[in-house]
């Protein structure tokens, strides 16, 4: 491969790096937002004193709990 090759060849995968990532990042703020206006405000008994909110997820074949605690 000459010079010029390698160099579009890098170019090519690094723009494609900087989309992939682009488009997973926006995805995260997506899901966070989400998960910051839906998370309901009404708490188990048993979670502890700093639990601002909780919520139930599935995803890929998978339960998730999250809680969101006041630091």
């Amino acid at each position: 491969m000459e010079s010029h090759q390698i160099h579009e060849l890098l170019n090519l995968l690094i723009r494609w790096f900087h989309v992939i990532v682009g488009i997973t990042w926006i995805g995260q703020i997506y899901l966070f937002n989400w998960m910051e206006k839906t998370l309901p405000k009404e708490i188990d008994s048993q979670a502890g004193k700093n639990v601002v909110g909780q919520l139930w997820m599935v995803h890929g074949g998978g339960f998730y709990f999250v809680e969101k605690q006041k630091i």
